[in-house]
């Protein structure tokens, strides 16, 4: 698998965490976001058209930076959580 983006980033961590500590994941989450080398949770572009189709997709949770689950917490019927870094992952999981 090659990726060209870094917009996977927290995904990648999510499911290399779950498979480490063999905990099954809820198939109607998603987690959208890039992270930095001392595992800050950062943006990623066009999140408003990503939470658009995962809404429309019928996805229940979205794992995103805390900037982006604040502003646009009021706006989608999604479960917005926001994460500032990727430890933070751990507590969601667990």
């Amino acid at each position: 698998l090659r990726l060209k983006s870094r917009d996977s980033d927290l995904s990648i961590i999510a499911s290399l965490f779950s498979s480490y500590k063999r905990i099954l994941m809820n198939n109607r989450m998603v987690f959208i976001g890039e992270v930095g080398l001392t595992g800050e949770v950062r943006s990623v572009p066009r999140v408003e058209n990503r939470l658009k189709e995962l809404e429309r997709l019928n996805y229940s949770k979205v794992v995103l930076s805390e900037k982006d689950a604040t502003k646009f917490r009021d706006c989608f019927s999604l479960e917005l959580v926001g994460i500032s870094h990727a430890k933070e992952i751990c507590d969601l999981l667990i």
